[in-house]
């Protein structure tokens, strides 16, 4: 099952960091966890700040002491806003390309969850998220859970998951996946729905099944695979939380998108399978669409 002790949540004060520290506290409550409040300055941009030696890159500036001072003022008071008496905070301060420090600060502090708020459009704007959320979660080694600008109406309202869904392809990954979300199902007191999508037998594809009864032969597909992810689901999993299975058939991304919003969950916990060596990691097409459109915080794990 999922342990976290320690959840990194990176912040710049604007409303999405808000939203993205509102779920860094629910998890924190129902894992006992402490919150790293992490503020990257960049130092392309930033000031006032020291002087680096010469010829080192800009990320190696340090932030003047009176400026690392105001941070840390500055995350105080962000996080009196939305503190909680049961969790604990520690203020963190770097200075260099956010999504390189955020991956460092994880690794620092032994981060078991980053937690983000996301910018614009379906919750993926594309010079933010592309620039420093979208790199955490292809590189990140740790789960990072997404949170988009409509998965809470606000910093007080609390975040409420009665509803999880969690799309598998019957691997290993996708089983790491599947025993987060049962985790994330027991501890938020939650219903879990298990989806899997499939491109079942198609006319248009196979031309020789006009000749059989193709209506037959999808349904024995699909009942097939119902099977298989009923036998896919472990059984011990349904003594911590109840558990649906849905066999979908269509684009995956759409089709989880779509039971998203007709089970209307509140949480979408999926793996990022890695197509290459870590450092060249890429978000799958799937993922990826997910991340940008869920109508609600999405997981990714590797």
């Amino acid at each position: 099952m999922l342990e976290i002790r320690r959840v990194l949540c990176p912040v710049d004060f604007s409303d999405a960091s808000a939203r993205g520290l509102k779920y860094a506290v629910v998890f924190a409550r129902w894992y006992a966890a402490r919150v790293t409040v992490l503020h990257v300055a960049d130092a392309r941009t930033d000031a006032p700040r020291e002087p680096s030696p010469v010829g080192l890159p800009p990320s190696t500036a340090v932030l003047a002491p009176a400026e690392t001072e105001r941070v840390l003022q500055a995350i105080a008071a962000f996080v009196d806003a939305g503190a909680h008496p049961d969790v604990s905070f520690d203020p963190l301060v770097r200075t260099g390309r956010p999504s390189i420090e955020i991956l460092h600060a994880a690794d620092a502090v032994s981060a078991d969850l980053i937690v983000m708020g996301t910018h614009g459009h379906a919750g993926f704007d594309r010079l933010v998220m592309g620039s420093v959320t979208e790199r955490v979660v292809r590189k990140s080694r740790r789960p990072v859970l997404s949170v988009p600008p409509h998965a809470a109406p606000g910093r007080e309202s609390p975040a409420i998951v009665e509803r999880i869904l969690c799309p598998v392809v019957f691997s290993e990954p996708s089983m790491k996946a599947l025993q987060c979300a049962v985790s994330l199902a027991e501890e938020a007191d939650a219903r879990l729905t298990v989806v899997h999508v499939a491109d079942l037998l198609s006319a248009h594809a196979f031309p020789i099944y006009d000749r059989l009864d193709l209506p037959t032969l999808q349904a024995e597909y699909e009942r097939q695979l119902r099977y298989r992810l009923q036998e896919f689901v472990p059984t011990a999993a349904r003594a911590y939380c109840p558990i649906d299975e849905q066999v979908r058939a269509g684009t995956a991304w759409r089709e989880i998108i779509a039971a998203a919003e007709e089970r209307k969950v509140q949480m979408i916990v999926m793996s990022v399978t890695a197509r290459t060596a870590p450092d060249t990691t890429v978000f799958g097409s799937t993922t990826e669409q997910v991340v940008r459109q869920a109508p609600c915080p999405v997981l990714t794990m590797r």
